[in-house]
């Protein structure tokens, strides 16, 4: 009877599992209050910026809504990254065309506030702007899903 092994190294692959001790990732541990309450402001801001994009894109950029999505950008970059760890797992990370220029990775929520500008973010469209919005409500809304079940939990 053969042993399977793992690649040439001949370690059968039951012993590289039992010295390999499984840990879940950070992200997968809930978020402590602190963190819900800027998830919570967090989902509350993505549904403004998700409101100014659909009309955008349904009439184009209007006044008002380029000021909203001034101020909603502002108010993403500066609040992402702390809830990120926690909306990352319901999210496929993509290299954007943008991000691949500058070195870095991006997530299609963080590529719905990179351009500067709603205009630009419009212009730069390839017809994938509804549907990354789309991928990026549902994983913003499985959070607030999660953190739902996690108050009534309480």
């Amino acid at each position: 009877m053969t042993v399977p092994t793992h690649g040439r190294s001949g370690i059968r692959r039951d012993r590289v599992a039992q010295r390999t001790p499984v840990r879940r990732p950070s992200s997968f541990d809930p978020p402590t209050a602190e963190q819900q309450g800027e998830l919570l402001r967090f989902f509350t801001r993505f549904e403004e910026l998700a409101d100014v994009l659909r009309e955008s894109c349904q009439y184009g950029p209007s006044g008002p809504n380029e000021r909203a999505y001034t101020e909603l950008r502002e108010w993403m970059i500066h609040h992402y990254a702390s809830v990120r760890t926690q909306i990352a797992p319901y999210l496929e990370a993509k290299r954007s065309a943008m991000a691949a220029l500058s070195g870095g990775w991006s997530d299609e929520v963080e590529t719905l506030f990179s351009p500067p500008t709603l205009s630009e973010l419009l212009r730069g469209d390839d017809g994938s702007l509804l549907g990354r919005l789309m991928r990026a409500r549902e994983a913003v809304g499985m959070v607030f899903s999660h953190l739902r079940a996690l108050a009534s939990a309480c």
